[in-house]
């Protein structure tokens, strides 16, 4: 004789919870998604777009232009990948280093 299950389990039963697992990991990805890409939005809103330059070599990482002249550039990291960056001190790149911020492409 066999005991009796509390709950009578079968292959759909099994199925059916991951799908909802699934789906339920599916809308927390898209939600943090959709917070990170406003919270980027609002951080980029307080500077003008023409003053923000690109690394064409390191993606994900944004400068904010001081001073330009004909072959270098005077900027300082304001964002790299994912977070904003504090108390960055200022370079000098060429200007072939840098291309200007797409906000597209970025956010």
């Amino acid at each position: 004789m066999q005991p009796e299950k509390l709950v009578g389990t079968t292959l759909v039963a099994y199925f059916l919870f991951l799908c909802l697992l699934a789906v339920i990991i599916a809308v927390l990805f898209m939600w943090k998604n959709a917070t990170d890409k406003k919270q980027r939005r609002l951080f980029f809103s307080q500077f003008d777009l023409n003053e923000l330059r690109m690394s064409a070599h390191q993606v994900g990482v944004v400068y904010k232009v001081l001073s330009e002249d004909d072959e270098t550039v005077e900027a300082v990291r304001i964002w790299d990948k994912s977070s904003k960056v504090l108390n960055a001190k200022s370079r000098h790149f060429k200007k072939s280093y840098l291309i200007p911020f797409q906000e597209d492409r970025f956010l």
